[in-house]
């Protein structure tokens, strides 16, 4: 039912995806000196995570309202994202592999070159020593995953408790993240080892992260009262 409502944003997801692909070919032949990175799984992460969001003010309070109880609310909406995670993750892979075709390889970049116009396009996994089709479309899932339950469960604290305390949590964690930040704490400790240790099992931890904030989520989904 989720996939149904939103079938038509995903196809117009995918036709501006593909756009854009054409459109920074084209200028790379007709425009002079045109240099363009593109990163295709980048529009991924904030497309789906801004389909969750949208499930709870949207989906969520109606199917509640038809007499659907909150717990496979809560299993299909997981589903639904971890399904269209995968999806996004094989297309994108498969629009690569359709492009290796016609582009030269710059390390594992793919890079069209016309005179001095130069189309690259990258992903995040040309940081690791090591990448396969089967990394990518993991390193994919999980971020993609874990965005969209960050907004799901955001979205959620905004839904039952209004803007207020919405914004005044957002305010807050980036309160605590600037501080954290400025004082060189546990999570600049963090974030500074992950990115002086680059590894692809990070992106495991990461795809757990993201079920323990799904799960987490349930707490605020199972009390929440819909607005009329």
């Amino acid at each position: 039912m989720i996939y149904t409502n939103y079938k038509i944003s995903l196809l117009t997801f995918w036709a501006i995806l593909i756009g854009i692909v054409i459109l920074s070919v084209g200028s790379t032949y007709l425009l002079q000196s045109s240099m363009t990175e593109f990163t295709l799984s980048a529009p991924m992460y904030f497309y789906t995570p801004i389909v969750a969001g949208m499930v709870v003010t949207g989906v969520m309070p109606f199917m509640i309202k038809l007499g659907v109880t909150r717990f496979p609310i809560f299993l299909s909406l997981g589903t639904f994202l971890l399904i269209a995670s995968i999806l996004n993750a094989v297309v994108i892979q498969l629009i690569q592999a359709i492009l290796k075709m016609f582009f030269d390889m710059n390390g594992r970049a793919l890079v069209l070159r016309n005179g001095s116009s130069e189309f690259t396009i990258n992903h995040i996994a040309d940081l690791l020593p090591n990448s396969t089709f089967a990394t990518e479309i993991i390193i994919d899932i999980s971020i993609t995953m874990l965005l969209s339950m960050v907004v799901f469960f955001i979205s959620l604290i905004f839904y039952r408790y209004g803007k207020l305390i919405g914004f005044s949590f957002m305010g807050l964690i980036g309160v605590l993240f600037v501080f954290d930040m400025s004082n060189e704490g546990a999570v600049f400790q963090l974030l500074e080892y992950i990115v002086l240790h680059f590894e692809f099992s990070y992106f495991y931890y990461m795809f757990g992260l993201s079920i323990i904030v799904y799960l987490v989520s349930y707490i605020f989904m199972h009390r929440m009262t819909i607005k009329k």
